[in-house]
C-alpha cells in the first residue's frame, strides 16, 4: 500500500455483496459513496463538521470525477486515501485513491467542494478556519491558491 503513504487519512471498507451490479463488479455509483464517506471522515478528523454547521455553512460537492482502472468484486477489502490537494479562493480540491487488498490501485477520484452560506443562500469563499485546519493537517504540502 505504498501508494497510499502520502495520504494522512485512510478509510477501510469491506466490499459488500450489495455494492455489486448485474455484471458482477462494484457498481460505478458505489465509488462515489466511498468518496463521500471518506470525505466526511476527513471533515470529522479536522473537526470541520461542527464548525461548519454552527455557522450555517455547508460543504457542497460541485464536481466529482472518477477514473476506473481495475474492477472490484466481492469479497474484498479496500482502503480509500483522501486528501486535499489544492485550496482555491472559492473551493477545495480533494483526491481519493481506492486501493484493493487483492488488486492494488483500483480507482482515483477527484472532488471539488464549495462552501455555501445556507442562511444567506450564496456561495462563499473558503473560510479561513477551514484553510488553516487543512494546511495544518496536510502539513502544508498542498497548493494554496487562495489569493
Amino acid at each position: 500500500m505504498k501508494i497510499l503513504d502520502e495520504f494522512n487519512l485512510k478509510v477501510v471498507f469491506p466490499v459488500a455483496w450489495r455494492d455489486m451490479d448485474a455484471f458482477g463488479h462494484v457498481n460505478s455509483s458505489q465509488y462515489f459513496t466511498y468518496f463521500e464517506t471518506s470525505r466526511i471522515k476527513y471533515f470529522e478528523e479536522l473537526d470541520l463538521l461542527n464548525y461548519i454547521s454552527l455557522d450555517n455553512i455547508l460543504a457542497v460537492v460541485a464536481r466529482a470525477e472518477c477514473s476506473y482502472f481495475i474492477p472490484l468484486t466481492y469479497p474484498n477489502t479496500i482502503t480509500v486515501g483522501v486528501k486535499v490537494t489544492d485550496i482555491y479562493e472559492d473551493y477545495i480540491l480533494m483526491e481519493h485513491f481506492v486501493y484493493s487488498e487483492t488488486h492494488g490501485l483500483s480507482t482515483i477520484g477527484e472532488v471539488e467542494t464549495v462552501f455555501y452560506d445556507s442562511k444567506n443562500k450564496k456561495k462563499i469563499k473558503v473560510p479561513q478556519e477551514v484553510i488553516d485546519k487543512i494546511l495544518k493537517f496536510e502539513k502544508n504540502t498542498i497548493n494554496h491558491n487562495n489569493k
